[in-house]
């Protein structure tokens, strides 16, 4: 049942993403279960961006990912290629992995729902589940308005130095600002072509880590797991900190010890009666 509502927060989180909600409770998930407001009308124009932490048994992890890339070889090299892969197993029971995909945005959806398939016929989870969306046609429109109200400064100005009897002075400020401009040019060309080839591709991140050493599944064991990390992370920088702070310390003490010496020496010496 768990790993059930999981895979149906995975599923939602483009309707959660739409709908303006950056939390929901599995219910709401179950109410919208089966759509996908990555292909709807709504959201054209938008960039969609998956990413998936999945939770497996350490022997599953290699065998999910391997299943993971021929879900994407499968559907060939001009709808999706692999960016990313990594695998790591520091012991028999631990091990971690992801995969970058670039996806067709038609396929994108499609893909990470076989993906959460495939990771819960291993006996796995997901631990998290986001899926981000930004206006690329909205930055392409801003782009190009830009890119209008650029070239008409731009023709102004080339124009302006070709009249006559202008100064050096001004015509070095209208050199500089046209340089300026020519730059600005240049970056709206390029924020246009990115938000162009974000709408193109659709990219799909998975991270896999094995379960916890500590009570298996258990929310508690993870949140167990993660304040004994930041526990240990304290102490290393306690011990940094005191690794460097304590032989200036220990200076600056003595240096204090041998300055208050030297003032009762002075002090003895003067309370000393003169000799006859």
């Amino acid at each position: 049942m768990r790993g059930q509502t999981g895979k149906v927060f995975g599923l939602l989180a483009p309707v959660l993403l739409m709908t303006g909600c950056g939390q929901a409770s599995d219910q709401a998930g179950e109410s919208m279960a089966g759509t996908d407001v990555t292909g709807s009308s709504a959201a054209k124009g938008v960039a969609f961006d998956f990413s998936y932490d999945f939770t497996l048994p350490a022997r599953a992890i290699s065998k999910v990912q391997r299943q993971h890339v021929t879900l994407c070889e499968q559907l060939g090299a001009t709808r999706c290629r692999i960016t990313g892969i990594r695998y790591d197993q520091t012991a028999p029971d631990q091990a971690t992995g992801s995969l970058d995909l670039l996806l067709s945005p038609a396929d994108a959806y499609r893909t990470a729902s076989a993906a959460v398939d495939l990771v819960e016929a291993a006996h796995g989870q997901i631990d998290r589940a986001l899926v981000s969306g930004s206006d690329a046609a909205g930055a392409i429109d801003g782009a190009r308005e830009a890119q209008g109200d650029v070239s008409t400064q731009i023709q102004q100005l080339e124009a302006r130095l070709k009249q006559p009897k202008l100064t050096e002075a001004e015509r070095m400020a209208i050199s500089g600002r046209l340089e300026l401009l020519r730059e600005s040019a240049t970056e709206q060309a390029r924020t246009q072509r990115e938000a162009q080839r974000s709408l193109a591709v659709t990219p799909i991140h998975m991270t896999y880590a094995s379960q916890g050493a500590l009570v298996g599944e258990s929310r508690f064991a993870r949140a167990a797991a993660q304040s004994w990390s930041g526990l240990q992370d304290m102490l290393i920088l306690v011990i940094v900190v005191a690794g460097y702070g304590i032989p200036w310390l220990l200076a600056g003490g003595l240096v204090v010890y041998l300055v208050r010496r030297l003032q009762r020496y002075t002090r003895s010496r003067r309370s000393e009666p003169d000799p006859e």
